[in-house]
Order: C-alpha cells, then structure tokens, then sequence
C-alpha cells in the first residue's frame, strides 16, 4: 500500500472544491454527513471550539463518514482555495476552514490513495 502524503490530500480537496463537490464550514458539513453526502470529512486539529470538533467527530461517527484530522485549519483554508498568494508562491492572506467535506472521492491516484487510506483507517 502505498503512503498518502499531505499533497494528496490537498489535490483532492483543490479538485473537489474546484469542481464544486466539496462543502466547508461547520453548518454546511454536518449538514452534508446528516444527509449522508459525504464521503470524507477533514478537520482541524486546532479548532478553538471543543464543541465543534465534538460535533463533526460524533455525526462523522454516527453516519460512519472517515474523518480524517489535519493539523492545523490555516493548512485546511490554504488546501480549500481560502488563501491568497503572491508571484513567489507566498501567501499573503490565510483564511482558516475548521471543516471541510468532499462529496465523493475522484478516481485519480491521489483519490485512490485517499481511498486506501480511508479504508486502512476504518478496521
């Protein structure tokens, strides 16, 4: 099997929030797994709020969606499109997102390898 890095993850998330297949923010996330139209959820770590990690970890449980942890929700606001950056490829303006969940997994290879992981983590 081969290891999912953090590019991998971020292709999918760019791709899927491209595409429009990807919702961010608490309401519109829990939301999407209540509804069951989430094939993953990532989460920040450092979400100030102990509630809404609570939450999104709980209905994530309940509708067994794979929860998958990031560390921290600049990287995750970076990883959605959220951030601005500059010609050197810096970024200027960081936007942060506690929560993002992806509607489906696209067949690329990283998908596949977020699928593999995904099935890994769920025995």
């Amino acid at each position: 099997m081969t290891d999912v890095e953090a590019t991998d993850f971020q292709s999918v998330i760019q791709q899927q929030v491209s595409t429009r297949n990807a919702v961010m923010g608490l309401k519109e996330v829990v939301r999407s797994v209540a509804e069951n139209k989430s094939a993953a959820v990532f989460l920040a770590s450092d979400v100030g709020e102990a509630q809404y990690k609570a939450l999104v970890e709980a209905i994530c449980r309940e509708n067994k969606t794979a929860l998958i942890n990031v560390d921290s929700k600049e990287i995750l606001g970076q990883w959605c499109g959220l951030a601005k950056v500059d010609e050197e490829g810096e970024v200027v303006k960081a936007r942060s997102c506690g929560a993002v969940s992806l509607r489906s997994v696209p067949p690329t290879p990283s998908g596949e390898k977020l699928k593999a992981f995904i099935a890994a983590n769920q025995a």
